[in-house]
C-alpha cells in the first residue's frame, strides 16, 4: 500500500512511452494535414482561373470581341494583358506593394489575385518585377485577336492561361511587363542569355520559349522535342521557357470557353501543344 500523503507521479519509462505514442500520432496526422492544405490551395487556384476566364469573356464583350494583347497594342493601349483584365475580375485586384529583402528601400508592385498559394517560388528571388503565377498564351493573344474569329481551333480546345512559377531560377515573371527586360544593377540594359524579367506569358517566341510546331499537317509538337511542362520543380531547377505545375496532380489550365482543365503529368506532347495553338487546325489525339 502507498503511504498516506505520498505524491504519486509518472516514472521516466511511462513518460517516454507517452511521448513515443504522441510522436507516432503526429507522424500519422501530418501527411493528412498536408494533403488537406494542398487540396485547399489547389481549389483556390482553380477559382482564380475561373475568374480570369470570366474576365476574358467580359473584356471581349466590351471591346467588340477583341482580346487584350500581350504587348500593349490596342485595345489595351499601353497596358499589359493582365493589367487590362483587372477591372473585369471580382476580388482583391488592388495593386499592392512590398519592400524587397535585398533592397529594403525599394518597393515592388503586385496583384494578389495573380499570385497562387501553391507557387513555392513567390518572393524567392529579389527581382522586383512584380511576381505573377499566371501565364498568358502568347500565341493566342496577339494583336487584333478576336475571341470568335481568331480561335478557330475551338474555344474548348485552346488554352488561354496556365500556371507558371513567379520566379524561375533568376528569371522573374511580371504581370505588368510589356516586353523583354534585362538590366544590370546600374539600370543600363545589357545583352543576356536569359531574361531577368519575363512578361507573364508562355509559348512566347520573343523570349525563346518552347512553342508548338505544326507537323504532318494534323498535330503540333514542341520546338524542343519531348517537352510539355515541369511538374513541381525546385526554384533553382525551374526552366522559364515552359510552364510549371505547382501541384502533383498536373498543370492547371484555363480554356477559352472558360472551363478549367488539368493536364496530367502523363499528358502527351502532341495533345498539350496542339491545345496551345489557336488556329493550327490540328486533330487533337484522344
Amino acid at each position: 500500500m502507498r503511504s498516506p500523503g505520498k505524491r504519486v507521479g509518472f516514472s521516466l519509462v511511462e513518460l517516454l512511452v507517452v511521448m513515443a505514442i504522441l510522436v507516432v500520432l503526429l507522424g500519422l496526422l501530418l501527411p493528412a494535414v498536408q494533403k488537406v492544405r494542398l487540396a485547399a490551395q489547389r481549389s483556390d487556384s482553380l477559382n482564380r482561373f475561373k475568374q480570369i476566364g470570366l474576365a476574358v469573356q467580359n473584356y471581349a464583350s466590351a471591346h467588340q470581341e477583341l482580346l487584350p494583347t500581350i504587348d500593349g497594342a490596342p485595345p489595351n493601349v499601353g497596358a499589359s494583358h493582365l493589367d487590362a483584365l483587372r477591372p473585369y475580375i471580382e476580388g482583391n485586384l488592388i495593386i499592392q506593394s512590398r519592400p524587397l529583402e535585398a533592397w529594403p528601400d525599394r518597393q515592388v508592385a503586385y496583384v494578389p489575385m495573380y499570385i497562387h498559394m501553391g507557387d513555392i517560388s513567390v518572393w524567392s528571388v529579389p527581382s522586383g518585377v512584380g511576381d505573377c503565377s499566371v501565364a498568358v498564351n502568347a500565341m493566342a493573344f496577339r494583336q487584333k485577336a478576336n475571341l470568335r474569329a481568331s480561335i478557330s481551333d475551338g474555344l474548348s480546345n485552346t488554352v488561354s492561361h496556365t500556371e507558371h512559377y513567379a520566379n524561375c531560377g533568376r528569371t522573374g515573371f511580371s504581370w505588368s511587363l510589356l516586353r523583354s527586360s534585362c538590366f544590370e544593377a546600374s539600370g543600363k540594359q545589357i545583352p543576356c542569355v536569359a531574361p531577368s524579367a519575363h512578361r507573364a506569358t508562355f509559348a512566347d517566341s520573343i523570349y525563346d520559349d518552347v512553342v508548338p510546331k505544326l507537323v504532318r499537317g494534323s498535330i503540333s509538337q514542341a520546338s524542343v522535342p519531348g517537352v510539355t511542362f515541369q511538374l513541381t520543380p525546385t526554384v533553382a531547377g525551374c526552366n522559364y521557357r515552359m510552364p510549371q505545375a505547382s501541384y502533383p496532380s498536373g498543370l492547371i489550365t484555363l480554356m477559352f470557353d472558360g472551363h478549367v482543365r488539368t493536364f496530367s503529368p502523363s499528358a502527351s506532347e502532341q495533345v498539350f501543344w496542339s491545345s496551345v495553338t489557336s488556329s493550327g487546325g490540328e486533330v487533337i489525339p484522344e
